[in-house]
């Protein structure tokens, strides 16, 4: 399992490893919107992110990063998690999720 410290003055435990999410997409988006809904990404790529997303957990690594910028990767990430939560193997209240705009 990965080890954590505490976060600041917060009694927050943060991994020390993030799962930084900028390339878990399965398109940047530009010049245009080519992923616009869940339904436009290949199933292959979501189901491959939904096992590392388990697999972080599973680790320890409990600090979910992605951004704005980073093409669908917050389309992907919030299916993805959904998913994980209905299954009841991960909790929302478990993750630290960070965004960026």
């Amino acid at each position: 399992r990965v080890p954590t410290v505490r976060f600041g003055k917060t009694e927050i435990a943060m991994p020390i490893l993030s799962l930084g999410c900028m390339r878990f997409q399965q398109s940047w988006n530009r010049p245009k919107p080519v992923v616009q809904s869940i339904d436009d990404v290949d199933e292959e790529c979501q189901d491959n992110l939904v096992r590392i997303i388990r697999y972080a957990h599973q680790m320890g690594v409990n600090h979910i990063e992605t951004a704005l910028g980073y093409g669908c990767s917050e389309l992907q990430i919030g299916a993805a998690l959904k998913t994980l939560f209905e299954a009841g193997e991960i909790k929302r209240e478990d993750l630290i999720i960070q965004t960026k705009g």
